[in-house]
């Protein structure tokens, strides 16, 4: 079984930092993802905290389908 402090390194909080800002790139203002970007400096270490603490709970992500028929997971 892996570790959580092996699996929840700040070079693999970053990682997916980076990833998730780049799928996000486009979407509207008002999403959550520029909260979380202007925040990040704050954010980081207590989510890297709670991480390694396995302190966490995973919502479901929203499907939503647009009128063109494309299918966006908010």
């Amino acid at each position: 079984m892996l570790d959580a402090k092996h699996v929840f390194t700040e070079v693999t909080l970053d990682t997916a930092y980076l990833w998730l800002c780049k799928q996000r790139r486009n979407f509207p203002a008002n999403a959550d993802i520029w909260h979380l970007r202007f925040h990040w400096h704050t954010v980081r270490g207590e989510l890297l905290q709670t991480l390694n603490k396995q302190d966490y709970t995973f919502l479901p992500l929203s499907v939503v389908s647009k009128a063109d028929g494309e299918t966006l997971h908010l």
